[in-house]
Protein backbone atom coordinates (compact mmCIF):
# COMPACT_ATOMS: atom_id res chain seq x y z
CA UNK A 1 0.00 0.00 0.00
CA UNK A 2 1.32 3.43 -0.93
CA UNK A 3 1.48 6.10 1.75
CA UNK A 4 1.25 9.87 1.64
CA UNK A 5 2.89 11.83 4.44
CA UNK A 6 0.90 15.05 4.80
CA UNK A 7 3.07 18.08 5.58
CA UNK A 8 2.66 21.84 5.69
CA UNK A 9 4.64 22.42 2.49
CA UNK A 10 1.68 21.57 0.20
CA UNK A 11 -2.01 22.37 0.26
CA UNK A 12 -4.64 19.78 1.17
CA UNK A 13 -5.85 19.90 -2.44
CA UNK A 14 -2.40 18.87 -3.70
CA UNK A 15 -2.41 15.85 -1.37
CA UNK A 16 -5.96 14.99 -2.48
CA UNK A 17 -4.86 15.05 -6.12
CA UNK A 18 -1.90 12.77 -5.34
CA UNK A 19 -4.11 10.38 -3.34
CA UNK A 20 -6.72 10.23 -6.12
CA UNK A 21 -4.04 9.07 -8.57
CA UNK A 22 -2.91 6.36 -6.16
CA UNK A 23 -6.50 5.25 -5.52
CA UNK A 24 -7.16 4.98 -9.26
CA UNK A 25 -4.15 2.67 -9.69
CA UNK A 26 -3.92 0.72 -6.43
CA UNK A 27 -7.48 1.11 -5.04
CA UNK A 28 -6.04 1.90 -1.58
CA UNK A 29 -3.90 4.56 0.05
CA UNK A 30 -2.62 5.42 3.51
CA UNK A 31 -2.74 9.06 4.65
CA UNK A 32 -0.30 9.89 7.46
CA UNK A 33 -0.08 13.06 9.54
CA UNK A 34 2.25 13.81 12.44
CA UNK A 35 1.98 16.48 15.11
CA UNK A 36 0.27 19.58 13.71
CA UNK A 37 -0.23 17.88 10.34
CA UNK A 38 -2.77 15.42 11.79
CA UNK A 39 -5.56 17.91 11.15
CA UNK A 40 -4.58 18.31 7.51
CA UNK A 41 -4.40 14.50 7.12
CA UNK A 42 -8.00 14.25 8.35
CA UNK A 43 -9.00 17.03 5.94
CA UNK A 44 -7.40 15.14 3.03
CA UNK A 45 -9.24 11.93 3.96
CA UNK A 46 -12.56 13.78 4.24
CA UNK A 47 -12.03 15.51 0.89
CA UNK A 48 -11.51 12.10 -0.75
CA UNK A 49 -14.86 10.71 0.44
CA UNK A 50 -16.98 12.50 -2.21
CA UNK A 51 -14.74 10.84 -4.80
CA UNK A 52 -15.72 7.36 -3.59
CA UNK A 53 -12.99 6.67 -1.02
CA UNK A 54 -14.06 4.86 2.15
CA UNK A 55 -12.25 4.66 5.48
CA UNK A 56 -10.85 1.21 6.07
CA UNK A 57 -8.94 1.85 9.29
CA UNK A 58 -7.81 4.74 11.49
CA UNK A 59 -4.88 4.44 13.91
CA UNK A 60 -3.67 7.09 16.33
CA UNK A 61 -0.42 6.62 18.24
CA UNK A 62 1.99 8.73 20.24
CA UNK A 63 5.66 8.35 19.50
CA UNK A 64 8.59 9.54 21.60
CA UNK A 65 11.50 11.33 20.00
CA UNK A 66 14.54 13.09 21.37
CA UNK A 67 15.03 16.67 20.20
CA UNK A 68 17.85 18.80 21.59
CA UNK A 69 18.35 16.29 24.40
CA UNK A 70 14.71 16.40 25.50
CA UNK A 71 12.14 13.68 25.11
CA UNK A 72 9.17 14.89 23.10
CA UNK A 73 5.88 13.08 22.47
CA UNK A 74 4.46 13.38 18.96
CA UNK A 75 1.01 12.20 17.90
CA UNK A 76 0.59 10.41 14.57
CA UNK A 77 -2.59 9.52 12.68
CA UNK A 78 -2.76 6.92 9.92
CA UNK A 79 -5.94 6.73 7.82
CA UNK A 80 -6.30 3.85 5.40
CA UNK A 81 -8.72 4.44 2.53
CA UNK A 82 -10.05 2.12 -0.17
CA UNK A 83 -12.10 2.57 -3.30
Amino acid sequence: MKSILVTMDKSAEEFVSEAKKILEEAKEVEIIGKSRDTVKAVDVAELLKPHGAKEEEINIVTEEAEIDGKKVRVSKITIKLKM
